[in-house]
């Protein structure tokens, strides 16, 4: 990861992100389909993680 890139999440949309899905999954917005968005987040973390430049290397370290 290149941090001078520029490429990342704000911590406010990280902020955002976890007050929704707990207002969510505490049945407070109700019919939301948790799932369905906590497998999208699943995925896309190893999405992100496995096309990273340097996935390889890490995989080859262990």
């Amino acid at each position: 990861f290149d941090r001078s890139a520029g490429l990342g999440v704000d911590k406010g949309t990280v902020v955002l992100f976890l007050a929704w899905s707990a207002l969510g999954m505490l049945g407070i917005i109700p019919h939301m389909a948790n799932w369905a968005h906590g497998g999208g987040l699943f995925f896309g973390v190893v999405w992100g993680y496995f096309s990273s430049p340097d996935a390889f290397d890490r995989l080859m370290r262990r």
